[in-house]
């Protein structure tokens, strides 16, 4: 069961352009323009005039519509090295602890950021928390607003588990209280995944070659290795165990996503080791 806390709305968009319409109306109606050549002239420019004011107003409307899109959702408007590196530490700050308030956890990354998104997703079947970072929705270009620009589609946290007694409906956020059991790597049972969406493959691998540089820099002792699951091509720091799976330590998975958004979505993904929890 999907439970949601939205941190921010998005409501009211479309409110911010106005008509003008029949602001002429009772001069037309009370002036007979054949019969004064010279005031149907002057009715002329003013007309223009307006016309010119009637686009000035539609483009402070759409300069304010993307500063307040852009206020919570984030645009990659160039691929800096420094940029796409806060997000990886947005990650290892994220890292919870046992008994922590999602919301502090959340804001410990939002913090590293300097971003808060548009809204945090709960879900209660496996302990996934979602922070939003644009609101794409999946869908074409990731829909009007984004319009194949390049973004950060959102973080998420997958391998815990939540408080039994926590209730959306009293406004209480969940705690962290256990590694979700499901998860079989018992070495890092718990990760935080960013994901990227480029819309051009150039810039795209130039996203991947800053994480794989990352990467390297934070596992100098671990050997990264590249490789390829199904359309995924991924690249990882792994620890190999005999007769076990890998422990892998993060990874970077890149792949063209043609069926719904039309770009390359990759994801980089930080995993932890087990909770520390009292009697452990």
């Amino acid at each position: 069961m999907k439970k949601k806390i939205i941190a921010l709305t998005l409501a009211g968009v479309m409110c911010l352009t106005a008509c003008n319409s029949n602001k002429n109306s009772s001069v037309s109606d009370s002036k007979d323009r054949k019969s004064d050549p010279a005031e149907t002239k002057t009715e002329a420019v003013s007309d223009e005039d307006e016309s010119a004011s009637d686009e000035t107003e539609a483009a402070a409307a759409d300069m304010d519509t993307e500063a307040f899109m852009r206020d919570s959702n984030y645009l990659l408007d160039t691929i800096d090295s420094g940029e796409i590196n806060k997000f990886i530490d947005a990650l290892y700050a994220g890292e919870p602890k046992a008994e922590e308030d999602i919301s502090v956890i959340i804001k410990r990354v939002t913090d590293t950021l300097d971003f808060k998104g548009n809204g945090v997703s709960l879900y209660s079947n496996g302990g996934l928390i979602s922070l939003e970072l644009c609101n794409t929705s999946e869908m074409k270009n990731d829909g009007a607003w984004v319009n194949g620009r390049d973004n950060v589609c959102k973080i998420n946290w997958n391998g815990y588990e939540f408080n039994d007694d926590f209730s959306p409906l009293k406004k209480e956020n969940p705690r962290i209280v256990a590694n979700a059991e499901s998860y079989t790597n018992t070495q890092t049972p718990g990760s935080i995944m960013v994901e990227f969406h480029i819309f051009d493959e150039a810039r795209a691998t130039e996203v991947y070659e800053i994480l794989v540089e990352r990467m390297n820099k934070d596992h100098p002792d671990i050997t990264c290795e590249e490789g390829k699951i199904g359309p995924w091509k991924t690249y990882e720091a792994a620890v190999p165990n005999e007769g076990g799976k890998d422990t892998v330590y993060a990874s970077i998975y890149m792949k063209y996503d043609d069926d719904q958004i039309g770009c390359y979505l990759i994801q980089y993904t930080v995993r932890f080791g087990p909770l520390e929890t009292a009697g452990t």
